[in-house]
C-alpha cells in the first residue's frame, strides 16, 4: 500500500502510515515482552544528513507561510528517517525477507505506475482514487512530483529486479511489465528533478554491476519505453 497514497484510512492518514505504526507497535511490544535489547545504531552520515536537514527546515520556518505544518514536515521526515529504518532493521532479519519486501515495494510502484498510464489514455475518474490529471500524471498520488518521487525510488529496486539470472518466463515478463510501468510514470509525471535523481541512480547501479546480456535487454527495454511514450505524447500533443 505504500505507493498508494490516495487510499487513506481517514483524514491524512494512508493505510501505508497505519501498517507501518502497527508493525513499530508490535515491534516495541516484543522488545518490552522479551525483554530484549534493543540495537539503535544510526551510521554518521545518516546522522550528520539529519541534523542538516532540521537546521535548514527550522532555519526556513521562520519565513513560511504555515510554520505548523512546516515543522510537521521535519517530524515526519525524521520520524520516517529513524523509526522507519529502525523497524525495518527488526522485521527484516534474513536475505529473504528483504528481497520479498523490495518486490512488493516495487509492484507498489508499479501499481501506481499503472494508474498514472490509465490516467494519461483514459482520463481520471476511470479507476477509483485516481485524480484528474492536468497534463501532468499523478498516479494514485495528490501530485505529480509525488509520483515522480515515488518511481524515481523504486526505479533502480525494478531494474534489479528485472535484470537478475534465471528468472522463469512468466516472472521475467512480471519484471519487464513492472519496470515499463515505473519508467512510464516517471516520464509521465512531468518531474524533472525525479528524472535527474533517476538518471543520477541509473548511472550508479550500471557502474557496480558487470555487463551480461540481462542487464543490456534491460538498457534496451528503457530505451524503448522512453522512445514509445515520449511518441505517445507528442502524437497526443
Amino acid at each position: 500500500t505504500l505507493g498508494l497514497l490516495t487510499f487513506r484510512a481517514g483524514g491524512q492518514l494512508a493505510f501505508s502510515d497505519l501498517l507501518f505504526l502497527l508493525s513499530l507497535m508490535l515491534a516495541c511490544a516484543e522488545f518490552v515482552i522479551l525483554r530484549g535489547r534493543v540495537p539503535i545504531k544510526l551510521p554518521f552520515l545518516l546522522s550528520l544528513g539529519i541534523a542538516l536537514f532540521c537546521v535548514g527546515g527550522f532555519v526556513s520556518t521562520f519565513v513560511s507561510y504555515e510554520a505548523l505544518k512546516s515543522i510537521a514536515v521535519i517530524g515526519r521526515i525524521v520520524f520516517l528517517t529513524v523509526f522507519w529504518f529502525w523497524a525495518g532493521t527488526v522485521v527484516l532479519r534474513r536475505f529473504e525477507h528483504l528481497t520479498k519486501a523490495v518486490r512488493l515495494w516495487v509492484a507498489s510502484a508499479a501499481i501506481c505506475g499503472f494508474g498514472a498510464v490509465v490516467q494519461v489514455i483514459a482520463g481520471g475518474g476511470v479507476l477509483p482514487n485516481l485524480p484528474p490529471s492536468e497534463g501532468r500524471a499523478t498516479g494514485f498520488t495528490s501530485h505529480p512530483n509525488d509520483l515522480g518521487g515515488l518511481t524515481a525510488i523504486a526505479f533502480v529496486p525494478a531494474l534489479m529486479l528485472a535484470a537478475r539470472p534465471g528468472l522463469s518466463i512468466g516472472k521475467r515478463l512480471a519484471s519487464y511489465l513492472m519496470l515499463f510501468l515505473i519508467s512510464g510514470a516517471l516520464i509521465l509525471s512531468g518531474s524533472v528533478g525525479a528524472f535527474l535523481a533517476a538518471l543520477v541512480a541509473l548511472f550508479i547501479w550500471f557502474a557496480l554491476q558487470r555487463t551480461s546480456f540481462n542487464s543490456m535487454m534491460v538498457f534496451a527495454t528503457l530505451v524503448a519505453c522512453l522512445v514509445g511514450i515520449t511518441t505517445l505524447q507528442a502524437i497526443r500533443g
